[in-house]
């Protein structure tokens, strides 16, 4: 399991579906905005912070078998779960630096840097079951 966390999640997940990911049977992508955010769509139609904090993130994702985490550096952390999530990648105990990835554009954006993180945590072995709320839509999923 992945963690992806940053603005252009929609493209990273085409693309790693691009590069033939969907082979991978034991791959799955997790949005941090989901599962932190009750989130609208997208954050300018309205998002309520589910107050997690460290400890609290790190339990799951350990729960949810994240072994890797993809972050843009400075992604909403104007969000106290979002600064939590930020914080937690850098404890040195739970989280190494795996790569860290330039951001290259020719024109202002926010995102100057991915980073790729391995969880140093007990991980589950399965993923447990999940329940992801979809406001936008009005609709729960679960696994």
């Amino acid at each position: 399991m992945v963690l992806f966390s940053g603005q252009r999640d929609g493209s990273f997940i085409f693309n790693m579906r691009a590069i033939g990911i969907e082979k991978e049977k034991n791959l799955s992508i997790l949005r941090a905005d989901k599962i932190l955010l009750n989130l609208s769509i997208e954050r300018s139609r309205g998002y309520k912070d589910r107050g997690f904090n460290e400890d609290q993130i790190y339990d799951l994702l350990n729960r949810y078998a994240v072994h890797y985490v993809v972050a843009q550096t400075d992604f909403w952390t104007d969000i106290p779960s979002m600064a939590a999530l930020q914080n937690l990648l850098h404890d040195s105990m739970r989280f190494e630096v795996v790569q860290v990835i330039p951001v290259k554009s020719n024109y202002n954006t926010e995102d100057y840097e991915i980073v790729i993180y391995h969880n140093l945590g007990k991980v589950a072995a399965s993923p447990e079951p999940l329940s992801l709320q979809m406001v936008g839509i009005g609709r729960t999923f679960s696994n």
